[in-house]
C-alpha cells in the first residue's frame, strides 16, 4: 500500500467492520483528513505485525497508525506509542449503545420530535442496568479467559444475545447457569479458584457499560430498540403520549 500511496497515512484496523465507524469519527474531527484503510485479521495480527516491523523498516513506521479495541486484555503486554490508538471502552460497540444514539433514534427514526422522550431514556437506563447484572457471569467468564490466556474451543463465543437473556422493555432476565455458560463460552480449560481470586477483584471494579464485552451490549441494545419501536406503534405502557407507526428496524442501522 505504501508503494502506491506515498502521501496519505495508512490506518490499520482490526477488521473490515471497523472501517466505517472510524471513517465517520475521523471525519467529525477533521473532514480534510484522508487516509488509506487497511483491515487486518484481528488484534493479535496487528500487535505482532507492529512489533516485528518497527525495529527494521522505516517506511513501515512513518505514517502508519494502528487502531485497536481495548477488550479485556488491553495491549497484551506490547508497548504503547504515538502510532497506536486504543479505545477507552471495551470496543467500538460500547460507544454505539449509548443515550446519545438513543436520543437520535427517538427523534429521527421513531418520530418523537417535539414530544417528551424522558420516559424512554429512563427506561433505557433501567433496562441496561438489568442487562449488565444478568450478563455479569458471562462477562466474567470471558474476562477469566482473556486475563489467564485461556483459549476458546470450537467456534468460540456465542454472540446471539437470546441465548443468554430474555429481553424486555423494562429489564433483561438471565436464562443461563454455570453449565450453559460452558457451552456458550467454551474454554480450552476451566480456571481454578486460585487463578481467579485476584482478577475477580479487578473485574468487580470495571464499569459495565464501558468495560464489559461490547458485542453483548450492542446486541441487547438493538433488540431493545425493536421492542421500543413496537411500543411506539402501540403506546400501551405510557412511554409515549401517542402512537406512531415508524418504519424502523434496528437490524437496518449502520454501525457508524
Amino acid at each position: 500500500m505504501r508503494s502506491r500511496e506515498s502521501v496519505r497515512p495508512i490506518f490499520v484496523f482490526e477488521g473490515l467492520d471497523d472501517v466505517g465507524p472510524y471513517s465517520v469519527w475521523v471525519g467529525r474531527c477533521n473532514d480534510s483528513t484522508a487516509f488509506e484503510p487497511l483491515p487486518a485479521n484481528g488484534k493479535d495480527q496487528i500487535l505482532l505485525f507492529r512489533s516485528n516491523v518497527r525495529p527494521h523498516e522505516t517506511y513501515l513506521r512513518l505514517g502508519i497508525y494502528f487502531f485497536l479495541d481495548r477488550d479485556f486484555d488491553d495491549l497484551k503486554g506490547y508497548a504503547t506509542g504515538p502510532d497506536l490508538f486504543l479505545t477507552e471502552m471495551y470496543s467500538i460497540e460500547n460507544y454505539l449503545a449509548s443515550e446519545r444514539v438513543l436520543e437520535s433514534i427517538l427523534v429521527d427514526e421513531l418520530k418523537c420530535a417535539g414530544e417528551p422522550i424522558d420516559r424512554a431514556l429512563s427506561l433505557f437506563h433501567a433496562a441496561m442496568e438489568s442487562f449488565f447484572a444478568a450478563m455479569s457471569p458471562a462477562n466474567r467468564r470471558v474476562f477469566h479467559a482473556r486475563r489467564l490466556s485461556i483459549g476458546l474451543k470450537g467456534s468460540g463465543i456465542e454472540n446471539r444475545i437470546a441465548k443468554y437473556v430474555v429481553a424486555e422493555l423494562e429489564s433483561a432476565r438471565a436464562i443461563t447457569d454455570s453449565d450453559s455458560l460452558k457451552i456458550l463460552i467454551p474454554l480450552e480449560r476451566e480456571p481454578d479458584t486460585g487463578e481467579t481470586t485476584n482478577i475477580d477483584i479487578e473485574f468487580e471494579e470495571l464499569d459495565p457499560h464501558s468495560r464489559h464485552r461490547g458485542k453483548f451490549i450492542l446486541a441487547f441494545f438493538l433488540k431493545w430498540l425493536d421492542l421500543l419501536a413496537e411500543e411506539r406503534s402501540a403506546a400501551r405502557k405510557g412511554i409515549f403520549d401517542t402512537s406512531v407507526r415508524p418504519r424502523f428496524s434496528a437490524q437496518q442501522l449502520s454501525r457508524p
